[in-house]
């Protein structure tokens, strides 16, 4: 385009500019010359009025405030406003300016977001009875460390929903889907029965074909959370927390003997009162506390009809505790989420924080978003989306993946 050639003569096709055409005489801030009209902002000062008509295919105001942002390397709205209107002015032009800057496709995926995260915290439904829903994860690698059964690099962390108990058991990197498998057979299936839902990350240990086989053969409900989302499992992430804590208090400098020192991390664990439930998770599993180290000889025991209905009172106690607590965390962390009202077809920016770069490329110059990509699928509305990804990222393995938007819609 050839400016002003392009415009000269063409304001009788804008109603706005066409009016002061008609009458310039009453228009005394407006000068018209050779085919162009003027804006005189001062007395020495005149700025080129941009009627709104298209060239060609392209709208001629879209084509300036291209032109303008990209010559600003695409700093912001006010400056790229400022830089417009010291040369051309039309009425809508900040409205405009305003408008194309937050849709620029260049900005949405390149600088960082400073607004409050997408999408509303959803919690994970509340068990009717311990061990009904269960937690996995993995600590790890650590140090080798020995013991009568041999030498370890892991920790896997069991918590049962509802209780808050847990098992601390040590293993192997090398450890397959069938070892883990036994694991969980040897320290949840027999000492508590069969859990109807085990929630666990995107470990290769529970998405292979045989750990999912396994769950279909005994009934079983696998979840698996979305990557760098804890809060799906913050029960977990939390155990894993406490554990670490104590561990890093308790070993030696070397490091080599945290196998030993995990049986005494777990009974600690197991008989600290939790602040949600009010109770302890021994008490919970077994309506008493582990013997202590000063005993009472005159304790009472009480009798069966007692104990059982002691028991049902606090599992129903600690429920409804669990439930009272998880709508104060929901309260507290929506304070810092919007709501994402997002719908199937919707066009959206998939963040690259948590994703892996190809080989030889810099984080810092690597793009803040990808996309646009059209969501396909809304597995939990206001949470958790599908997006059909390009090509490249597809074939890098994440073609399956859901997740959770974290950018903002263009």
């Amino acid at each position: 385009m050839e400016l002003p050639e392009c415009l000269r003569n063409r304001y009788a096709e804008d109603p706005y500019f066409k009016r002061i055409l008609e009458a310039p005489e009453h228009f005394t801030g407006f000068e018209y010359v050779d085919g162009l009209l003027y804006e005189k902002h001062g007395e020495a000062t005149y700025r080129l009025c941009i009627p709104d008509i298209r060239v060609g295919s392209r709208k001629l105001r879209e084509v300036l405030l291209k032109s303008a942002h990209s010559v600003l390397a695409h700093l912001g709205t006010r400056k790229t406003l400022e830089y417009l209107r010291s040369e051309v002015w039309w009425p809508e032009i900040v409205a405009d300016t305003a408008a194309y800057c937050r849709t620029c496709g260049v900005c949405a995926t390149t600088k960082s977001s400073t607004s409050r995260p997408l999408g509303l915290l959803k919690t994970m439904p509340v068990p009717r009875r311990p061990w009904q829903f269960i937690g996995i994860d993995f600590v790890g690698p650590l140090p080798a460390s020995d013991n009568r059964l041999g030498s370890f690099d892991m920790i896997c962390v069991i918590i049962d929903q509802l209780t808050s108990m847990v098992h601390l058991v040590p293993t192997q990197q090398t450890y397959t889907a069938s070892d883990i498998a036994e694991v969980v057979f040897e320290h949840v299936y027999k000492l508590h029965g069969l859990p109807e839902r085990i929630i666990s990350d995107r470990d290769t240990l529970f998405t292979s074909t045989f750990w999912r086989r396994l769950h279909e053969l005994l009934g079983t409900e696998l979840r698996l959370s979305s990557s760098y989302h804890p809060q799906t499992d913050g029960a977990t992430e939390r155990a894993n927390r406490t554990m670490t804590q104590m561990l890093r208090q308790c070993v030696e400098p070397s490091q080599k003997d945290w196998v030993q020192r995990l049986p005494a991390v777990e009974l600690a664990m197991n008989t600290a009162r939790s602040d949600t439930t009010g109770f302890s998770p021994f008490f919970l599993n077994y309506g008493q506390m582990p013997r202590s180290l000063i005993w009472s000889n005159d304790s009472e025991y009480p009798g069966v009809r007692q104990f059982a209905q002691r028991m049902k009172e606090a599992i129903m106690t600690a429920h409804d505790a669990i439930i009272s607590a998880r709508i104060g965390q929901v309260l507290q962390a929506n304070k810092h989420r919007r709501p994402a009202g997002f719908q199937t077809g919707d066009l959206v920016y998939l963040s690259t924080k948590n994703l892996s770069l190809p080989k030889g490329r810099a984080r810092k110059l690597a793009p803040k978003y990808l996309g646009p990509f059209p969501i396909t699928k809304v597995i939990k509305e206001g949470a958790t989306y599908q997006i059909d990804l390009s090509p490249e990222l597809k074939a890098r393995g994440l073609a399956s993946a859901s997740s959770r938007i974290t950018s903002h819609s263009p």
